[in-house]
């Protein structure tokens, strides 16, 4: 992304022809996606787990060759990468969720907000004795995970879950539907500040596909309100930049991390949109005579997948000392992160909303895959090695014993080598850059006249 004197972001110019590299990135990846679209429905377990991953590696490998190894993409590029980009998510579309069952609680919050006007503070379990259900839901009642938990879920997610069952009760296609249109929608919203390059790593970007076209993880929704939050800022709509984030905020409270960064330039309009857009999400549940906070307080004291960090300072302090000193490191991370960038004259487009996330990631209980996509749009404008790394090597986390096939007693829990291998890399390649940051720097010095 390149500012001009006005502030606001522009498309980068360059070269007009199309790459032949593009088309041959695209194929491959399209071979990649369709054998993992195929596979979805016709594999398991070991089988598909080895394809995952080989199909994943494939799509890494191109966009990074394409972005980084390629010539440079110009605007006659905009076509063709949208155009492979829809083509990956039409294959997503028609697969089927990959190691990923919670999309049963997604369709069943739809059928219970649509009849019950509120899908909080009752649990799935509730219904088991319904005789009114119906075929597919009564199918979609017995996959739902921790059926005796209400569910967790924000508000702009449980909304999107009713849009779904509004157009098709029951049926996966419908979600997809609209979490597919909407990032796709927001990416047109932003395209005016994107550079081809920028396009590529998002839209191309092979966790976004796993997770939202094939998986139907709602996370999109507010990824997309994260994105629209950000393009009103740039464009000084500053109560419309308050009001996205207060839907991002709704979708995932994590968001609220990103308020210094979205307020910044005018406070006085923006704060009070991100206020008011929040309670008003939130309020008419809150004040619900059903109003529960039980799925959402035993998930946060009880569950840890694929920590970093936090497993690390679990096994020297135990869990609860882990957790304080978790988010003691994060604030104190977070604080200089705002306060270098607020110092240094807020500029929209130097905030540090990847190192942000990445920060908040290592020393969470949880990184699930999908929590990651949140990095995406901050990951292509502003790529680093460590980033990259972190995206690409999160779907390791999918080797679960359950997924092996090897201890379906403790089925989410990890081989031994599973975490060494996705944070090893991670780590690896961030040191690697690291120092070949330190010497361009040693070098540059070295060279500038006494």
């Amino acid at each position: 992304m390149i500012a001009n004197e006005s502030g606001m972001l522009r498309v980068s110019s360059g070269p007009t022809a199309v790459p032949r590299g593009l088309h041959a990135a695209g194929v491959l990846t399209l071979g990649a996606y369709g054998t993992l679209s195929w596979a979805s429905h016709h594999l398991a377990h070991r089988t598909l787990l080895l394809t995952l991953f080989l199909c994943m590696a494939v799509a890494w490998t191109t966009v990074l060759l394409v972005a980084f190894r390629g010539p440079s993409l110009g605007r006659e590029s905009w076509r063709w990468l949208v155009a492979y980009a829809v083509a990956f998510r039409v294959l997503g579309f028609l697969g089927q969720p990959v190691f990923e069952d919670d999309f049963y609680r997604f369709l069943w919050d739809g059928q219970v907000f649509a009849r019950r006007g509120n899908p909080y503070g009752i649990a799935p379990a509730a219904f088991f004795s319904d005789t009114t259900l119906g075929g597919v839901f009564e199918d979609i009642l017995t996959q739902v995970s921790f059926p005796h938990l209400p569910t967790v879920y924000g508000p702009v997610f449980e909304v999107a879950f009713l849009g779904a069952y509004a157009i098709a009760p029951g049926s996966l296609w419908s979600l997809k539907l609209i979490l597919i249109g909407a990032e796709l929608g927001a990416f047109a919203a932003m395209r005016r500040g994107l550079e081809p390059r920028a396009a590529l790593l998002w839209l191309w970007c092979p966790l976004c596909i796993q997770e939202t076209a094939f998986s139907a993880h709602p996370d999109m929704l507010g990824i997309a309100a994260m994105g629209m939050a950000f393009s009103a800022s740039w464009a000084g709509r500053h109560a419309w930049a308050g009001i996205f984030l207060g839907l991002a905020i709704g979708a995932r409270p994590f968001a609220l991390v990103l308020l210094p960064f979205v307020v910044g330039g005018n406070p006085r309009r923006s704060l009070p949109a991100v206020g008011v857009t929040t309670l008003a999400l939130h309020l008419p549940w809150v004040l619900g005579a059903e109003a529960s906070l039980e799925g959402l307080t035993r998930f946060a004291q009880g569950w840890e997948f694929n920590s970093a960090g936090f497993a690390l300072l679990q096994a020297g302090f135990g869990t609860r000392p882990a957790k304080a000193l978790g988010a003691a490191l994060f604030l104190l991370g977070y604080v200089h992160a705002v306060v270098r960038w607020w110092t240094r004259g807020r500029r929209l487009e130097e905030q540090p909303g990847a190192a942000v996330w990445g920060l908040l990631f290592l020393v969470s209980p949880v990184i699930n895959p999908w929590y990651l996509q949140w990095m995406v749009p901050f990951v292509a404008v502003r790529p680093r090695a460590w980033s990259l790394a972190f995206l690409a090597m999160v779907t390791v986390s999918y080797a679960t014993n359950q997924n092996l096939g090897i201890d379906w007693a403790r089925g989410f829990n990890h081989p031994d080598w599973v975490r060494p291998l996705e944070f090893g890399v991670v780590g690896g390649v961030a040191f690697i850059a690291w120092m070949r940051q330190r010497s361009t720097l040693t070098a540059r010095r070295g060279a500038s006249p006494a």
